[in-house]
């Protein structure tokens, strides 16, 4: 099962792209990726190069299709809720440093 099938095909993920040389890494550099504020490239064992990308899960199937190397980065867990009190039940501003539990 590819990621595209699994959920919507516009939703953009990390990935690490690994290629073979330099060659086939200039052709994925000019691909419609987003490669944050500018591409990181690594080298990696056995000649390889990795970049790090954001792509469309249908991008990413895509590169894997053409032999590239393709290792989605795993989804961020959902933060927990902090409270469940309104710190500002009244109008009231909290101010200080607060206090945590029964003081001993």
């Amino acid at each position: 099962m590819s990621d595209a099938d699994r959920r919507d095909t516009d939703y953009r993920q990390g990935a690490a792209v690994t290629v073979g040389s330099e060659e086939e890494l200039r052709a994925l550099l000019r691909g419609p990726f987003d490669f944050g504020c500018r591409p990181v490239i690594e080298r990696v064992d056995g000649g390889g190069l990795r970049v790090e990308v954001i792509a469309t899960a249908s991008q990413l199937d895509e590169l894997r299709r053409v032999g590239y190397g393709v290792v989605v980065q795993p989804e961020p867990a959902q933060r927990a809720v902090v409270g469940d009190g309104d710190r500002f039940a009244g109008g009231a501003v909290p101010r200080g440093f607060g206090t945590k539990g029964p003081q001993r």
